[in-house]
């Protein structure tokens, strides 16, 4: 996740997506800070479908995000936390 390419970070999002483990969540935390809107954008996405109730504080920042579509997924993503 600390590659300077955003494409690989992006990556690296992806490939922990398709292996859902609660070891997955700390890196993802992470990852919602990073620079591209792209891999935060996934992050938050994400951390909606894999994560549990630790992460809606993060999640809930991400509604205040500067691009509008990682505002849209983690709002999504904290709608998911709730029905669960």
């Amino acid at each position: 996740m600390e590659d300077p390419d955003a494409n690989v970070r992006w990556q690296a999002v992806h490939a922990l997506e398709r292996y859902p483990d609660p070891r997955s969540v700390e890196p993802l935390k992470c990852a919602l800070n990073d620079e591209s809107s792209l891999v935060r954008c996934s992050v938050a996405r994400i951390l909606g479908k894999i994560a549990d109730g630790s992460t809606r504080p993060l999640l809930a920042s991400a509604t205040e995000d500067e691009d509008s579509f990682v505002r849209e997924a983690a709002e999504t993503a904290l709608r998911q936390l709730e029905e669960r």
